[in-house]
């Protein structure tokens, strides 16, 4: 984690905010994100891709008996997936960074999509806490981190669960990730959490918001580094 978060917020339909209230992490996998999720605000098409190369204009040939025959001139990037990595089960929110504090600072309307009702974590250091105790009494690894958005038309390299398409960089999104994961929908039970939460309407997201400058936050020892900047409890 490179940037302090300022706050964490989980948007979607009620009932499922009030789940979340409980303290149960419903974590889909990410081949539901890759097949399923087919609305405007969720689907991305390049969603759990392993591997980003560029090939603008190559040309493919495919070797016929001793000899590479032409098959044709290669458009846009090559991608490489591993059907092993769709297993991960993944739980996300949207993230509000130190960067993010500026003319820019309310929530995109885009996010709204994804249900009318919004949770904001009060203590993000307690909660991130909890989430990483439940973790680790799983058979896996977990993973968490801001997702890193990148211009697909221009970046070369490894994706995964943290890196996504700039289209998509509205979303601000924080996610938490079990690896290699169930293959099939997880509940993370981390406890209740409805004294760490505030619950309102997606609609009046932007109007409860404000950023209010003050003294700066001392910088976290490494050892006790948390995604909000300071110690971790």
């Amino acid at each position: 984690m490179h940037e302090p978060l300022l706050g964490l917020f989980k948007l979607g339909k009620r009932e499922h905010i009030e789940q979340f209230a409980r303290g149960l992490l419903y974590m889909n996998t990410l081949e539901h994100f890759v097949k399923v999720e087919r609305n405007e605000a969720r689907h991305d098409p390049d969603e759990g891709i392993t591997y980003l190369k560029q090939a603008q204009g190559a040309l493919l040939q495919v070797r016929v008996r001793e000899k590479f025959e032409d098959v044709g001139t290669i458009q846009g990037a090559i991608r490489w997936s591993h059907e092993e990595h769709l297993a991960a089960n993944v739980f996300c929110m949207l993230a509000i960074r130190t960067a993010d504090a500026t003319a820019s600072f309310p929530v995109d309307p885009r996010n709204f999509h994804f249900g009318d009702t919004f949770a904001v974590v009060l203590n993000g250091d307690d909660f991130i806490r909890r989430v990483h105790e439940a973790a680790i009494k799983t058979s896996h690894e977990f993973r968490s981190g801001v997702v890193e958005y990148v211009d697909m038309a221009t970046y070369e390299g490894p994706m995964g669960i943290l890196k996504k398409s700039i289209a998509f960089s509205y979303q601000r999104e924080f996610r938490m990730a079990l690896l290699p994961g169930t293959g099939k929908p997880h509940v993370l039970e981390i406890g209740d959490i409805s004294d760490n939460v505030f619950i309102g309407p997606v609609a009046e997201l932007n109007e409860r918001l404000r950023f209010v400058r003050g003294e700066t936050l001392p910088p976290p020892t490494p050892e006790s580094r948390s995604p909000f900047g300071h110690p971790s409890a």
